[in-house]
């Protein structure tokens, strides 16, 4: 019975990852946050976090809780829903054209 359980669980969590495997997100930022109430403070979690597709979709989420996975994971949904298209046809590569001349060699931005 348990072990029914446990396999039920895993297969979920399986379907999960691959709906979710379409999107590559990167934490960005995590800032804790103290309000000051009666007793003493009390500790909040605000994230940032940026998504995207790897073919142009991007887009970039803040979930603010109590505690830091919350956060983590409204932040992940608010940038799912927050996505837009970056790039053109050629989104796959940078064009570099400026080219600043200084002193002895030429600096390319990156």
């Amino acid at each position: 019975m348990a072990g029914e359980r446990e396999r039920g669980g895993r297969e979920r969590g399986r379907d999960r990852e691959e709906r979710d495997s379409e999107f590559v997100d990167k934490l960005v930022h995590i800032n804790r946050v103290a309000k000051v109430v009666k007793g003493g403070k009390r500790f909040g979690f605000a994230a940032l976090v940026v998504i995207g597709d790897q073919k142009g979709r991007v887009g970039f989420g803040h979930g603010k809780a109590r505690e830091v996975p919350e956060a983590i994971r409204k932040a992940t949904e608010s940038a799912k829903r927050n996505l837009t298209r970056v790039g053109g046809a050629g989104a796959q590569s940078q064009m570099r054209e400026n080219m600043n001349q200084t002193g002895n060699g030429a600096d390319q931005p990156k």
